[in-house]
């Protein structure tokens, strides 16, 4: 994120955002089709990589000096970590629980089905910003 912040690594944001959404569509549709992931944390690693340059997006709009770069950085991460640790709590507990009912893997497919259409939507909206100029 730091490289990103500087500007030595650059993608512009209507690039970006359209792949960010791409990278929840590919993990709901994984989480379907496939009953193996085992290789799902090489994945994990290039998708965190588009996301926090999703996120740098998002800090460049706030206005950082280069002095307060680190601070900004780190109680950037902490916060964003902190909400994805919240979101996965939630889910895992959801999930655990649905586990106890036959109906777990209807569950379980249908949340991901869900989260795969939003991330439709998300594209959706995301080109549509990216041809309109606001992207």
């Amino acid at each position: 994120m730091a490289l990103a912040f500087l500007g030595a690594i650059s993608l512009p944001s209507s690039v970006v955002e359209p792949l960010i959404a791409v990278t929840v569509i590919y993990v709901a549709f994984e989480n379907v089709m496939r009953a193996n992931i085992r290789r799902r944390w090489l994945w994990t690693f290039f998708f965190g990589l588009v996301h926090g340059l999703g996120f740098v997006g998002a800090l460049k709009l706030i206005t950082v000096s280069r002095s307060e770069l680190v601070l900004s950085l780190v109680s950037f991460n902490v916060g964003i970590e902190l909400a994805q640790l919240l979101i996965v709590a939630v889910a895992v507990v959801a999930l655990r629980y649905a586990k106890r009912y036959p109906w777990h893997a209807f569950f379980h497919r249908g949340f991901s089905v869900g989260v795969g259409l939003l991330g439709f939507v998300w594209l959706g909206q995301r080109i549509l910003a990216a041809n309109a100029g606001l992207g």
